[in-house]
């Protein structure tokens, strides 16, 4: 039997307009998130790409410093309190940053947890 509060679940999506989008087995690579609409500038697609995995890929490096400034984590959170010394690097010119994800992706694995 199917429980009662699933049941109004969907009695009450029936009558309004949602999408839903399947975001799993996303890669970090800009080709794919480009084709799925997500980007790599704002906190909320760098929020989304941590949920999946991607703290320090290529591609999502900067999303650490963007989030880190955008929420002045930078004294409020031991993992930011560890990157602040690199803050200067971002400041002065973030391709830096990008340089610096490409050297060591071979150490950290690379991008997100990869394709499903």
């Amino acid at each position: 039997k199917v429980p009662e509060v699933l049941l109004e679940v969907v009695d009450s999506l029936k009558h309004g307009s949602y999408e839903l989008r399947e975001r799993f087995a996303i890669s970090s690579s800009v080709d794919e998130a480009t084709l799925e609409g997500i980007g790599f500038t704002t906190p909320d697609e760098c929020v989304f790409w941590f949920g999946n995995g991607a703290y320090f890929s290529p591609t999502t490096a900067r999303c650490m410093f963007i989030v880190g400034d955008a929420y002045n984590l930078w004294d409020r959170h031991p993992i930011w309190q560890q990157l602040k010394p690199a803050q200067i690097l971002w400041q002065t010119d973030p391709n830096i940053i990008d340089q610096v994800a490409e050297a060591v992706e071979p150490i950290g694995g690379g991008p997100v947890l990869g394709r499903s």
